[in-house]
């Protein structure tokens, strides 16, 4: 029985949210949520006494608790490697900024683990050097969730803070060159203006929630 956010893989997390976004009744959730951290199958949940169900029912009451926080380390041992977090901005590849925005659109249920993979590297290699499947797969089933929320909020607040950065410098280089600029090129450099400043409103500071109890 997992008994703690501490105690829940990543993959286990993703499991539950695929369980809340169903139109099952309030019921069906709660004893499939339970029959999946008790490490058991549905039907045979459905076979228990109905008090010893409603035991296991009652020892997922730390569900209704938010997480504890942790910090994030530099290095974690997850499955049958070492990781390293990337912490800083400046070394992120153009690989991984382009994978991270893929990741926008999705569920949390379907970007958790591939955050989670831009955001930690094995050691001793370089992103996407080994399959990129394979390591989402591996921390997905061994990190913790305590873990993974620190080391996603690290990385969302750091990847916001570079990339707010980085768009307040290119507007300060095209207002500069309008100023300086031919006619023919003011048009042109109005709408690379325009399009800047909706990308810096569209940066929000939130990041994307990971769990959804």
């Amino acid at each position: 029985m997992i008994k703690g956010w501490n105690e829940m893989p990543v993959r286990v997390l993703e499991q539950i949210n695929d369980i809340n976004s169903t139109h099952w009744t309030d019921d069906e959730k709660t004893f499939r949520t339970t029959a999946l951290l008790a490490g058991i199958e549905y039907e045979d949940f459905l076979n228990l006494p109905l008090d010893q169900a409603g035991n296991l029912v009652a020892q997922t009451s730390w569900l209704r608790e938010p997480p504890k926080k942790v910090k994030v380390q530099k290095k974690y041992q997850i499955g049958s490697r070492t990781y390293r977090l990337n912490a800083k901005m400046d070394e992120l590849t153009t690989a991984q900024y382009m994978d991270y925005q893929a990741l926008k659109g999705g569920e949390a249920q379907e970007w958790i683990g591939g955050l989670l993979a831009i955001a930690l590297i094995p050691e001793g290699e370089s992103y996407n050097e080994s399959d990129h499947n394979e390591i989402v797969e591996e921390i997905s089933n061994n990190l913790n969730v305590e873990e993974a929320l620190a080391i996603a909020d690290f990385f969302t607040k750091r990847f916001t803070k570079s990339m707010r950065r980085l768009v307040a410098r290119t507007l300060t280089m095209i207002k500069a060159a309008q100023i300086v600029a031919p006619q023919e090129y003011k048009e042109p450099l109005k709408a690379a203006r325009l399009e800047m400043e909706l990308l810096k409103e569209s940066i929000c500071e939130s990041g994307y929630p990971l769990w959804k109890m």
